[in-house]
């Protein structure tokens, strides 16, 4: 179990709440409740979430989510004697290709056309409204 998890379980278990009271209150899903306790942060949607949840959660025991949100960091970082990858990434270039597809029919198609459309649309109406009554 991670620290931070032991913690959130520590405090939680004093006020005497159970998950599901959590849960109800802090509208996080028990299972992602548990996920945190347990430190199996991968059992949660992205990290986004999971922040976001981690600083829901200690907001609602009164711990500080800034502190929580450094233990939950510092879990997550891969470890020193953990080897990194061993690819080097491909070197930045500044080059912009040569040829390739044109970027027209992607204009025309997003900008162009709809306008056109709405040109199209406003005529007719304006003729439809304009026009001498028989």
């Amino acid at each position: 179990m991670s620290e931070l998890g032991q913690r959130f379980k520590q405090v939680r278990e004093s006020k005497n709440l159970s998950i599901e009271d959590v849960a109800r209150e802090t509208r996080i899903k028990p299972d992602f409740i548990e996920a945190i306790e347990a430190g199996e942060f991968d059992r949660l949607p992205g990290e986004v979430f999971a922040k976001g949840f981690i600083r829901n959660y200690a907001l609602f025991l009164g711990l500080d989510p800034a502190e929580m949100l450094s233990l939950y960091r510092e879990e997550i970082a891969p470890s020193e004697e953990e080897p990194g990858p061993t690819e080097e990434a491909p070197p930045l270039t500044t080059e912009l290709p040569v040829g390739g597809a044109s970027r027209w029919p992607a204009i025309l198609k997003n900008a162009l056309l709809p306008l056109l459309v709405a040109l199209a649309v406003g005529v007719a109406a304006w003729m439809v409204l304009t026009r001498p009554p028989p």
